[in-house]
């Protein structure tokens, strides 16, 4: 056993070394394949530090360079800002708005585009910017507000309500188109009436309002002169229609070439040129002399003529009394106009100067508006008429003339239109006004009505009563009826009253006293005066009398006479529709004329036209 032992040991012990020798040798190569690896690893290692030394290298040369840019762009922002404060541009105003209705849409879309669309302001900061914007009636609607962020709205809601309606907005462009001044021949005057017609008719067209209408081209027509019109016939010619928009243009054109005109004619400046000391001082001296006759009426000439002869002709040098006396502004003729022989009476000298002032015979302006301050050589009344309509020195002689009829019943009732044709109603020229005492407070509302062909005015007995008027005087009135060549004698007293004007203001005149003017006035419902198209022009004046809704009776208690039938009623016209106008009177715009009606007339008028004279 133990030689078997030996041996197996032995065995055991040379397998054991076998082992070990094998296992050395793979932990050699182990050691080996390790140092390799670790070799390669740190070889890969060194490899690829360059690569991260680059990209590092390289991300710094990157935040270098952005660095860089950015201090460039500020440096360029820095001087373009500068450059451009260099051009400084104006500052941009907003409008105000101080409570004209044609000026709304204009302000409200310009206050609405800056401010009340601004998200970044609060309703306290837009209420404050609002007041800064708002004048004169405007900011008097909101006065009442305090400022606080729910009054804002509130604010807003008013004036919107107040001065944003779209009727009145369009009414009122009616009513300024309707009551703009006429224009004069002056070429200053004939642009700034083309501008308001312009912006007028824009703003209208804005509003989505049909303005290419007959009556618009009727009112611009009226209120041109007739040296002009003429000239806009000539280039339209016979057969073409008008429109608003080629007669706007017509205008435009016409008002460019005369500037044209006047700035060739004129290159330095427009004021008169003397070549001689002695004209400017003769022409200093008689201003000065002239008083209030010479200083106030100028020798009227067409543009035209004025062109032509300050171009090819030296103005001759006038000698001082030639230069004071003047022109008559009646017949033209070298003597004063209170010394006029060919117009001697106070409506003669009206007529012929129908649409200038009264106070100081100029074109271009009316009575109410008349800046001169001179009182009348002969009655001493101070800033009321010129010396040659003075009514004490130039009273009317004595007429005797015709009357329709005389009215003895009161009771009676008659048409309002006056010998009517058969389904036709002629509208009579009638005011509804207040008339009152000029010694007291007494006054009452009164439908008077206007007769050219009457040469006096008259009142009745019953209302001079009720008015407590103070009696002047008496006079006699002469009539002549139908059939009759004798004529009446009536005599009369006459008195004075105030008559109240649309301004506010009274004006005086006086009448003669009698017991009945006419029968009752019948005033009807006509159905053609209530139509869109005369409606829609009605709407934007003021007329002087309504419109009868349903038939009625109204007694005339006075009549205005041609003695001052031009003193209330004005020289424009408006075409309404054919035999249908609108006259301007200082009472108010009088619709007047015939119009369709198929009322059946069963009776004449007995309508009284009485004509007098002091004996």
């Amino acid at each position: 056993m133990e030689e078997k032992d030996s041996g197996l040991i032995e065995t055991i012990i040379e397998n054991d070394c076998d082992l070990c020798s094998v296992a050395m040798e793979v932990y050699l190569d182990l050691q080996q394949y390790k140092e390799k690896v670790v070799f390669k690893q740190i070889k890969k290692e060194k490899e690829e530090e360059p690569l991260a030394l680059k990209l590092v290298e390289l991300q710094t040369d990157m935040q270098r360079l952005l660095r860089t840019q950015m201090k460039q762009n500020e440096e360029s922002k820095k001087s373009e800002a500068e450059r451009r404060s260099s051009v400084k541009l104006p500052k941009i105003e907003m409008i105000s708005f101080n409570g004209d209705k044609t000026k709304w849409i204009e302000f409200w879309d310009s206050y609405q585009c800056a401010v009340h669309n601004n998200k970044g302001l609060s309703n306290v900061e837009k209420f404050n910017y609002l007041r800064s914007k708002l004048l004169g009636e405007a900011r008097g609607s909101i006065a009442g507000l305090a400022l606080s962020n729910d009054n804002y709205e509130v604010a807003i809601e008013i004036l919107q309500k107040r001065f944003g309606n779209t009727q009145e907005i369009v009414d009122k462009h009616y009513n300024q188109l309707i009551n703009m001044q006429t224009a004069t021949n002056k070429v200053s005057s004939l642009r700034s009436f083309f501008d308001k017609v312009e912006r007028h008719i824009r703003c209208l067209e804005v509003l989505k309002q049909n303005v290419d209408q007959d009556v618009f081209v009727s009112m611009i027509r009226s209120k041109l002169p007739e040296d002009v019109l003429i000239q806009l016939e000539i280039q339209n010619g016979t057969e073409k229609k008008w429109t608003v928009y080629s007669l706007t243009e017509k205008l435009h054109e016409y008002v460019v070439v005369r500037e044209r005109a006047m700035k060739e004619s004129h290159p330095l400046q427009n004021k008169p040129r003397y070549d001689d000391p002695g004209q400017a001082m003769a022409k200093s001296m008689s201003n000065k002399m002239s008083g209030s006759s010479s200083a106030y009426e100028p020798i009227h000439k067409s543009s035209t003529q004025s062109l032509m002869t300050n171009s090819y002709k030296q103005r001759p040098q006038k000698k001082p009394f030639e230069t004071n006396m003047g022109k008559c502004r009646y017949c033209q003729q070298q003597h004063w106009s209170d010394e006029c022989t060919k117009y001697k009476t106070i409506s003669e000298r009206k007529t012929r100067i129908k649409g200038s002032c009264y106070k100081c015979l100029k074109d271009g302006h009316s009575f109410k508006e008349c800046k001169t301050n001179k009182p009348c050589v002969y009655c001493g009344e101070m800033n009321v008429h010129h010396r040659s309509l003075c009514p004490k020195k130039f009273q009317a002689p004595q007429f005797v003339t015709h009357s329709v009829n005389e009215v003895e019943d009161r009771g009676e009732t008659v048409e309002e239109g006056s010998l009517m044709s058969t389904n036709e109603t002629v509208l009579m020229q009638t005011a509804f006004t207040v008339i009152k005492n000029p010694e007291s407070d007494e006054s009452s509302h009164v439908r008077l009505f206007f007769d050219s062909g009457s040469h006096r005015s008259y009142i009745t007995q019953e209302l001079a009563e009720k008015l407590n008027l103070k009696e002047e005087g008496e006079q006699d009135i002469h009539l002549v009826t139908f059939g009759n060549s004798a004529a009446k004698k009536v005599t009369t007293k006459y008195t004075k009253l105030d008559v109240k004007l649309k301004s506010g203001k009274h004006m005086q005149i006086t009448a003669n006293i009698v017991p009945v003017i006419s029968g009752e006035l019948q005033r009807r419902v006509v159905k053609d005066l209530w139509s869109d198209d005369v409606q829609d022009i009605v709407r934007s004046v003021e007329l002087a009398d309504d419109i009868p809704m349903m038939n009625e009776s109204s007694p005339i208690e006075l009549l205005i006479g041609n003695d001052y039938y031009l003193d209330f009623v004005q020289g424009e016209k408006i075409t309404v529709q054919k035999g249908l106008y609108l006259l301007a009177s200082k009472l108010g715009w009088i619709l007047t004329g015939r119009v369709s009606d198929s009322h059946e007339v069963t009776q004449e008028s007995n309508m009284l036209f009485s004509h007098t004279g002091i004996p």
